[in-house]
């Protein structure tokens, strides 16, 4: 529990760095807001992912914070959003391993996913002789409640 507001400040940073869609949180100390009873308004700029294509944004997530027993809560809801549920590609992502060690794969990457069909396609990489790989371009569908159908669609010889 916070003594001051600082430590307040940093317990509201740790809760934001707690969500897996936050890169960083940095309190930006220019800001700063007195309110009625009690409350001083601060602010805290937030890198945090868009897409799960990597797309990121900064966006600046406010709290009050109670100036006598330095309690906070959140300016407009704050970090209380949730992740979209993805099912589908938890089960994609819970098979890699599994077909890592099936195809001796070295890498393998989710590249896009649709969850309303279910389908997505899948990046793999297989080291060769030297300096060279087989890359796959994988199409992988749902079979089952926990099972899955995939075809390659493209293999490729890089260096």
């Amino acid at each position: 529990m916070a003594t001051n507001i600082e430590e307040a400040i940093q317990e509201a940073i740790n809760e934001l760095l707690a969500k897996s869609w936050v890169k960083t949180a940095i309190w930006d100390q220019q800001f700063t807001e007195e309110k009625p009873g009690n409350y001083v308004r601060k602010r805290i700029n937030v890198l945090h992912k868009t897409s799960d294509d990597g797309g990121y944004t900064y966006s600046a997530k406010e709290l009050y914070i109670n100036k006598s027993d330095f309690t906070y809560i959140w300016h407009y809801g704050g970090p209380n959003l949730e992740p979209v549920s993805t099912p589908f590609r938890d089960l994609i992502v819970s098979k890699f391993d599994n077909v890592k060690t099936a195809m001796n794969l070295d890498y393998i990457e989710l590249v896009s996913v649709d969850e309303t069909v279910p389908s997505a396609i899948v990046l793999a990489v297989k080291a060769t002789t030297g300096n060279l790989a087989e890359t796959y371009t994988l199409k992988i569908w749902k079979t089952g409640a926990d099972t899955l159908g995939y075809k390659i669609i493209s293999k490729t010889m890089v260096t």
